[in-house]
């Protein structure tokens, strides 16, 4: 299998939060061998929501309107880990709504 580095990923999401990337660590240890991971993490939506700091219900609302790409494996949905923090990230640029 061909792993990444944990460390290599993390020093590439410059824009977030040192906390979040330290829950981001955290989660994908958790989902893999500890320092490795595949090429293409996945998330459920209970990580994903933790990340983005949003609820599970919000996460599926993204999902259903086609803002969040995401797949089903075993009859669950998952999020790409790259989806994610692409969508975390435009989201961080756009202006507030009010």
């Amino acid at each position: 299998m061909i792993g990444v580095s944990l460390e290599s990923i993390l020093q590439q999401v410059t824009q977030l939060p040192l906390s979040e990337r330290q829950l981001l660590k955290q989660l994908l240890n958790d989902r893999s061998a500890p320092g490795a991971f595949p090429a293409e993490p996945e998330l459920s939506l209970t990580q994903a929501a933790e990340v983005l700091n949003v609820s599970v219900s919000f996460v599926e609302s993204l999902l259903a309107g086609a803002e969040l790409p995401g797949t089903v494996v075993i009859g669950q949905p998952v999020i790409k880990l790259a989806d994610l923090l692409a969508y975390k990230n435009a989201a961080m640029k756009k202006p507030p709504p009010f």
